[in-house]
């Protein structure tokens, strides 16, 4: 758990897997906030994006040379530790000229897996 806020614990996104599962792959418990989702999926296509180019993700390459905040941010959110926000996103996606936000379908998809409804 990271801070707190409201008089309730925040989790960080990898906190919302079910048990003994993995980043970012899930699936998620039922209660998991949409931000949960949307972060899981971003991270999905980050890495399939910077795969794809045959880029590294690792300290020091471009992507985290681009890091849009101290200490790490992308870091941050490919680990789980922190939600993906609006200016990762936005600043990723103007760096790599492609669309990293999730779509509708991968956000059902892994809400489907959260919920059972699908294998």
């Amino acid at each position: 758990m990271t801070g707190w806020r409201g008089g309730r614990p925040r989790l960080r996104p990898a906190d919302w897997l079910e048990g003994g599962r993995s980043w970012p792959s899930g699936p998620f418990r039922r209660d998991a906030p949409p931000l949960v989702l949307y972060s899981a999926a971003f991270v999905t296509n980050l890495v399939t994006v910077v795969v794809d180019s045959g880029s590294s993700l690792a300290g020091g390459s471009t992507i985290e040379g681009a890091d849009v905040g101290a200490g790490g941010v992308v870091a941050g959110v490919l680990a789980g530790e922190m939600a993906v926000t609006l200016e990762v996103v936005e600043r990723l996606e103007a760096m790599l000229a492609v669309r990293l936000w999730p779509t509708r379908e991968q956000i059902r998809r892994l809400r489907w897996d959260a919920d059972g409804a699908r294998d």
